[in-house]
């Protein structure tokens, strides 16, 4: 279904290609997980095949791509919508109309659907992924997870046979996400769909996928079993497992009573105390739309409120980075930086490794963009640190140097709350966990 010959693919900003005489063939219902460092070409991959590079993000692109034996390479998105669905990380970006509903059709207007098909299809795909209740709900009001069920839903919906998907489980919840990647693997198997996967998370990809596409930094690409993959992901964890644990506690960094948010006249959080110590990781989770990142938005307000010196990396970390280069980001940083914080370029360079300082930020993976704002973030020396989703977009090997550097940070005595669907990470990092449920929280 997919053939790849020779395919090469570099930006005009980096100094080396991202893709390096990739050749690979790809068949009709294989369910195959992408995976590879941050940094290491994985979007770009799932880009080039859906016509986004170079079309729209730049760059030169040689080689061959074919999809059912007809020659792509080169084609704009609009030109291969009929074939080809595709999720990016951050799809909330992407969306072109008001309401799940709407969302859900846009595609299969444009492509000429029927009426009748158009409302089976709805039906069907609001069903499959939970998201009857919402249909009628504007996109903005949903939680992140949520959105992101309603992007994949609308590739679904508009029937394209090949699926791209940039890291779809991402700030999906454990059971939203196994049901997402259930319902792939059932297109796949018993409707032919070929479906690409970029993920991170990989141990809960695994059960469900029929094979590996391993990117290395170097820009060259190798397939690989289930099986080889699974025991060197097995090794990981084992080693991560061992490593020591924070105990202590000491002094209230910030004292918050009473927090909660209504949107619409419904109320998202309910009235909620929270106690941060300096020196500690408090993670909060729970289901989509349990009111997690309401409450870390409720805590930045309170910690203004207080004078209390905070940093915040939302969810949409790129929200963050203006400036026209990766230097100038850091330059900016460094002006308003405590001087015994941690340095920006090299929290970055411990993330995700070396990258041109004069390299724009829209020009970096998502991966690579967040790790840049967690960077700056966590070089200002607050004693109040507020993520969300922290490691949505980041590989096995930048997850544990952000263990290692939210360890000097609290050694420092700064307090970290994140938000998080990654419980394995989450149980690894963290003194403090709550978990919330329907804008209360359930555990402490």
């Amino acid at each position: 279904m997919i053939k790849i010959d020779n395919l090469t693919f570099s930006y005009a900003a980096e100094d080396s290609a991202v893709l390096k005489r990739v050749n690979l063939e790809i068949g009709k219902g294989d369910f195959l997980l992408v995976t590879g460092p941050t940094g290491s070409g994985k979007s770009t991959l799932l880009k080039t095949l859906i016509g986004l590079a170079p079309n729209f993000t730049g760059g030169t692109l040689k080689g061959s791509i074919k999809i059912n034996g007809e020659e792509t390479t080169g084609l704009k998105p609009h030109e291969l919508a009929h074939q080809v669905g595709y999720v990016n990380q951050q799809p909330e970006g992407a969306f072109a109309t008001d309401t799940v509903e709407e969302e859900l059709a846009y595609g299969m207007e444009q492509l000429g659907f029927s009426p009748a098909l158009m409302r089976e299809r709805i039906n069907w795909v609001a069903e499959t992924l939970g998201l009857t209740g919402l249909l009628k709900r504007p996109l903005q009001n949903l939680s992140g997870g949520q959105q992101q069920r309603v992007a994949i839903g609308a590739a679904i919906a508009a029937g394209q046979k090949i699926l791209l998907l940039d890291e779809p489980t991402s700030a999906l919840d454990g059971d939203g996400a196994l049901g997402i990647l259930g319902l792939l693997s059932t297109l796949a198997r018993t409707q032919g769909f070929t479906v690409l996967l970029s993920e991170h998370r990989t141990s809960r990809v695994l059960p469900f996928v029929d094979g590996v596409i391993a990117l290395d930094i170097d820009g060259s690409l190798a397939r690989i079993n289930v099986a080889d993959f699974a025991e060197s992901a097995s090794q990981a964890r084992r080693i991560e497992q061992a490593r020591d644990r924070h105990n202590a506690a000491s002094e209230t960094v910030i004292s918050a009573r009473g927090l909660t948010q209504t949107y619409s006249s419904v109320r998202v959080l309910h009235p909620t105390d929270l106690d941060v110590k300096s020196g500690t990781l408090t993670a909060i989770t729970g289901e989509n739309g349990s009111g997690k990142t309401s409450l870390l938005w409720c805590l930045l307000r309170e910690a203004w409120s207080q004078a209390v010196p905070v940093s915040m990396v939302p969810q949409n970390a790129a929200d963050l980075l203006y400036a026209p280069s990766i230097s100038a980001e850091f330059a900016q940083a460094q002006e308003s930086a405590e001087r015994s914080a941690l340095r920006a370029p090299a929290l970055l360079e411990q993330l995700v490794g070396r990258i041109d300082p004069a390299t724009h930020p829209r020009d970096l993976s998502a991966g690579q963009q967040l790790a840049l704002a967690i960077a700056i973030q966590l070089s200002q020396g607050a004693s109040l640190i507020i993520l969300d989703e922290p490691t949505r977009g980041l590989d096995k090997a930048a997850k544990n140097a952000l263990v290692e550097i939210f360890d000097s940070i609290r050694n420092q005595g700064s307090a970290i709350v994140m938000a998080t669907h990654d419980l394995e990470f989450a149980a690894q990092v963290s003194e403090v966990e709550i978990e919330l449920c329907e804008g209360r929280i359930v555990e402490n």
